[in-house]
Parts: C-alpha cells; sequence; structure tokens
C-alpha cells in the first residue's frame, strides 16, 4: 500500500513537472516571438529588450518620444509607439489576457517644466500619455498600466551625460506570474 501510494505521488509529481515544462517552453516562445517583433525597433536603436526577472522589459529611449520636462508625444516617438502597439495586438494570445507595465523614468536633474513640479509629476504624466496613446491604437486599456518612476529607478549611476540619457527612458513591461521567472530566456539586445 505504501509502494503504491509512493508511486502514484511520483506519477502525480512527474505530470505537474511535464505541464510546468511545457508552461516554460510556452513563455519562453512568447518572449522570443516578441523579441522578434522588435527586432526593427532594437536594430534602430530606438528600443532595448530585455528579460528581468520575470518581466519582459522594452526600454524605449525617453528622448525618443517626449521633449525634456514635456508629456506631448514626439512624431518620431509615435512611430514607435505604432510598431510597438502592432507587436502588442499580433500577439499570438489575447493581449487583453497579458498585462504591460508603461513605467516612464527620467534622470536626477531637477524637473525643467513649469507645469510640472516634480519628477513623479513629469513621468507619470508622461506614462498616462504613452498609455492614452496606445489605446488609440487598439492596445486593450484592461491590459495597459501606467507609473511614474520619477527618478528613483535609474538602470545607471547618474555621473555622466550619457548616463542621464540613459535613466530618461520608457519601460514597457509584459508582466507575467511568479512561476515564468525560470522559464524566461536571459535575452540582452
Amino acid at each position: 500500500g505504501t509502494l503504491s501510494k509512493a508511486l502514484d505521488d511520483a506519477k502525480a509529481r512527474l505530470d505537474e513537472l511535464r505541464k510546468a515544462q511545457a508552461a516554460a517552453e510556452t513563455r519562453t516562445q512568447l518572449f522570443r516571438d516578441l523579441e522578434h517583433r522588435f527586432k526593427p525597433l532594437v536594430d534602430a536603436g530606438q528600443v532595448h529588450v530585455e528579460t528581468r526577472g520575470n518581466h519582459l522589459v522594452m526600454d524605449v529611449k525617453g528622448d525618443l518620444l517626449f521633449d525634456a520636462g514635456h508629456a506631448e508625444l514626439r512624431q518620431a516617438g509615435k512611430g514607435a509607439l505604432m510598431e510597438i502597439a502592432r507587436a502588442m495586438e499580433t500577439e499570438p494570445q489575447s493581449t487583453s489576457a497579458r498585462r504591460f507595465l508603461v513605467m516612464a523614468c527620467v534622470d536626477d536633474e531637477p524637473a525643467k517644466s513649469k507645469r510640472y513640479e516634480s519628477a513623479w509629476e513629469l513621468t507619470t504624466a508622461q506614462a498616462v500619455t504613452i498609455v492614452r496613446y496606445l489605446i488609440s491604437l487598439g492596445v486593450p486599456a484592461t491590459s495597459l498600466t501606467a507609473a511614474g518612476a520619477g527618478a528613483f529607478d535609474p538602470i545607471v549611476p547618474n555621473d555622466s551625460a550619457d548616463a542621464r540619457v540613459r535613466n530618461r527612458r520608457i519601460e514597457i513591461s509584459l508582466l507575467t506570474g511568479s512561476d515564468d521567472a525560470a522559464a524566461a530566456p536571459q535575452v540582452t539586445k
């Protein structure tokens, strides 16, 4: 009886592992498909794609999308966002089942805007502007979340002009479950 129970438990665990492996392979393929869809933007230097933990992150240069201290989209930025929206819409699984976090970040220089008192207000307005534009392009509102990080999420120290440019960015992250962390390939472009 004990041996039979142990065998049944082992079979059940093996089934769970097979299901987890299949799900991990599906997520890995999804990440690779999205990376492939963004290749033209990556090659043009407009987007940097990588995985961080359990998120696929598309890092768009903030200067491409906005003038310093502003939250109105530049024409060049609209083109990049159209490509991103198109990739979101053509994802193999329903976009409405996926969640994307749009987070705007700036460097540590004081805000150069009369309209926004702080970097948080500016980056929140920028993120909301992007979300509204993506919605206007057909991305479901239910799949988007906007966040402003101000100057409090630098990816490199703000110790040079080049570093500050890198920290002025918009990140569009494909949010996945915590189980996806093991499945995400470590992709860096």
